[in-house]
């Protein structure tokens, strides 16, 4: 029997027989942590996964089908689309750089993130030439890669002129 079988059971059997009849290659292949992240995606069983998480590193895969077959309620399994993070991917290509360049990371990264994409908004140009940005994301952006193609305030004095002007 596979995950997404043992998955229906423990919804759908009415007795534990179908756990005792599953082969030991069965029940190597799937580890009640994998099993857990499964019936994570059912936002019904709420109060049931705290408990099958303690449990799924303590308990072997059999004993804790058998402990998740008792805590989650029998009806039709439900369809569960798989939970994704959501994630925002205007500056993606940045932020590792970022991150490295800054030493800034987890929950303070992630509060202070809008206040640096609005600092990165301002002023592109210097950022995206200071990390080394590929030149895809330039276009993509419309910054122009020589300085003194179409950029307001801008000197478009070359050589010289630029330092004495």
């Amino acid at each position: 029997m596979n995950i997404f079988g043992m998955i229906k059971s423990l919804y759908e059997e009415k007795n534990t027989k179908w756990i005792e009849q599953l082969s030991p290659e069965d029940l190597k292949a799937s580890h009640p942590i994998v099993l857990t992240k499964f019936l994570a995606m059912n936002k019904h069983l709420t109060w049931q996964l705290p408990i099958l998480n303690e449990y799924s590193i303590i308990l072997d895969t059999e004993k804790f089908l058998f402990l998740a077959w008792a805590l989650v309620p029998k009806q039709p399994a439900p369809f569960c689309r798989y939970v994704k993070p959501v994630e925002d991917k205007e500056f993606n290509f940045m932020w590792d750089k970022f991150k490295h360049f800054t030493g800034i990371c987890g929950n303070d990264f992630r509060g202070s993130k809008k206040r640096f994409e609005e600092h990165f908004k301002e002023n592109m140009r210097l950022w995206f030439s200071d990390f080394g940005v590929e030149k895809k994301y330039w276009k993509k952006y419309k910054i122009p890669l020589v300085m003194g193609e179409g950029n307001k305030g801008m000197s478009n004095v070359t050589n010289l002129g630029a330092w004495f002007g």
